[in-house]
């Protein structure tokens, strides 16, 4: 085993090349910090890490809310990580009842970028940068102490061959609220391999409520790469899900997913969000501002595409913006997986879009406005408003609506699909070209 502490022990902050067969499977412990004399370690040229693990100690219960910890390494040239090897983060974020968003009794879980279970949404209550995230996850509730996911971070000159295993997952076995997972940033030119990411929440020990999951932000920088090339490429695991009780067969004690985000230079910057949760399953026919990965109402999200998988549930408070609303997918999905709160936007490039809900449903609380947008719920899937929706055009089970307005409950007996006691006014608006001035 082994401490590499430059700031103390007249270790160099800066090497040639780093290399660990698979036979060490000691910890090298690397004390990096997000100030002071050691921030990072630098291998200038390339790294071979086959067995063993890197490791960061978490926060103490003493540095109370502010994040002076991660595990920050820069490679000049290629890093390869073999299956027997781990960058280990789990569950070396915030102390118990520490964090932005700690767990606070034993009904509600830590929050990051997803919220812990029974978390009743407000500002704040996530928080990180959903494309490059370095914050760590909030700690736990209860008489036991469990940290947070620690956060990783790894800027690669070269290629990652990826096999092993990168950890940042909240600490699991708390025996009240567990807490939420921390951050895995990567910037590479490109990235292979079939190795893990997890940045998952914490799962308590018995029926009580899970964390949060964290984030993950993954670059690829090389020219001409695209997200087609990536998926061929790498062949890994990317999760973020929330966490819940042993097996996840509590139904109300799960945290919500966090976000994965994947960007290429074909993107320009605007890269694809998953936000993924494992098949959990939340309370039906409910639009609490619980079990959702938000997009908070501060920010806005300007994405290439959004994929909602496993029962995940995004709920947009802010801005969300993609090129067109066919960009906005999602698979394994039990009901509704998008849902407008008050003030919460969607904006697509074109000027007269339809968002067509295949496989997933939409729900709406407060004002929300398409504008000259259109709404199109298929059989197969659901919508419930509570609030005031107005739409361009909204298309039921294939029928086109006439202009109007209509209480979602009158159009039930006809659309068994639609539910909720809210209003929905129908533009009418013509499908051609136009000037919307609102």
């Amino acid at each position: 085993a082994l401490n590499w502490d430059g700031a103390t022990a007249g270790m160099p902050e800066s090497v040639a090349s780093w290399t660990q067969t698979a036979s060490y499977t000691n910890r090298v412990v690397m004390p990096t910090t997000r100030s002071g004399a050691f921030t990072n370690l630098v291998i200038t040229g390339s790294a071979t890490l086959n067995g063993g693990e890197w490791w960061r100690p978490s926060n103490t219960k003493n540095d109370d809310n502010t994040a002076k910890v991660w595990l920050n390494v820069r490679i000049g040239n290629d890093l390869t990580t073999g299956k027997d090897f781990t960058f280990n983060a789990y569950g070396t974020g915030f102390f118990k009842s520490r964090g932005p968003s700690p767990a606070q009794n034993q009904g509600r879980g830590g929050s990051h970028g997803g919220s812990g279970a029974g978390s009743s949404y407000v500002n704040e209550t996530v928080y990180g940068d959903y494309a490059r995230p370095t914050s760590l996850g909030s700690g736990s509730y209860g008489s036991m102490n469990y940290y947070g996911g620690g956060a990783v971070v790894l800027t690669v000159g070269g290629v990652f061959v990826h096999q092993g295993t990168i950890i940042a997952d909240g600490g699991d076995g708390s025996d009240n609220a567990a807490p939420s997972g921390g951050s895995i940033l990567i910037e590479t030119s490109r990235l292979e391999g079939d190795g893990v990411m997890s940045a998952e929440g914490g799962s308590p020990s018995g029926k009580r409520s899970g964390g949060g999951g964290g984030r993950i932000g993954i670059h690829v920088t090389e020219a001409g790469s695209d997200y087609v090339s990536f998926t061929n490429k790498f062949l890994g695991l990317l999760s973020a899900t929330g966490g819940a009780g042993p097996n996840g067969d509590y139904a109300h004690n799960i945290g919500a997913a966090g976000t994965i985000y994947v960007e290429t230079r074909s993107d320009n910057g605007s890269g694809r969000l998953f936000v993924r949760n494992r098949d959990w399953k939340f309370t039906k026919g409910t639009l609490a501002h619980n079990a959702v990965t938000p997009v908070p109402e501060s920010e806005t999200w300007d994405l290439s595409s959004v994929n909602m998988c496993d029962n995940a549930r995004l709920g947009v408070y802010g801005t969300l913006k993609v090129p067109s609303f066919a960009a906005i997918t999602a698979e394994g999905v039990e009901e509704y997986s998008l849902l407008l709160f008050a003030g919460g936007s969607l904006q697509s490039a074109l000027t007269h879009d339809t968002l067509t809900a295949k496989g997933f449903g939409v729900a709406t609380t407060g004002t929300n406005d398409f504008g000259a947008h259109n709404l199109e719920i298929p059989e197969t899937s659901t919508l419930k408003v509570e609030g005031a929706l107005t739409v361009g055009n909204l298309k039921l089970n294939g029928t086109k609506l006439a202009a109007g307005e209509y209480v979602a409950s009158s159009l039930t007996e006809t659309y068994p699909n639609v539910s909720g006691a809210g209003t929905i006014k129908v533009l009418g608006l013509s499908d051609g070209l136009m000037l919307f001035v609102r």
